[in-house]
């Protein structure tokens, strides 16, 4: 869900719209309930939000309540620039059992 908080903030951080519901090409909107949008497909991390819509986009709101730290957004830009996932332990480790790449490494040869 901090994913998705940092890509629905990314206009408001750039002084495009005020807030995120602000910024029509957002999923925000949809998933705040302000607006429906049969082209957006709910994440399982979403669903998972709230066992009814009222639940959910309320709980979505409020995620927007709190700035998202330096930290946590740092963490998302490197994953993002370096093409790995940012993910738990657990889960890269699994990812690095199936021979996929976790983290970021020096250029060149293995």
């Amino acid at each position: 869900m901090a994913c998705y908080r940092y890509i629905e903030l990314n206009p408001v951080r750039a002084a495009m719209v005020p807030d995120a519901a602000g910024y029509a090409w957002s999923s925000h909107r949809s998933n705040c309930g302000i607006a429906v949008d049969g082209s957006i497909t709910p994440h399982a991390e979403y669903a998972a939000l709230g066992n009814d819509l009222a639940k959910r986009t309320a709980a979505y709101r409020q995620l927007f309540d709190q700035e998202l730290e330096d930290e946590l957004m740092q963490s998302i830009r490197e994953a993002t620039y370096a093409g790995y996932p940012l993910a738990s332990d657990e889960f890269k480790s699994m990812l690095e059992h199936a021979g996929w790449r976790t983290k970021r490494r020096k250029p060149g040869p293995k």
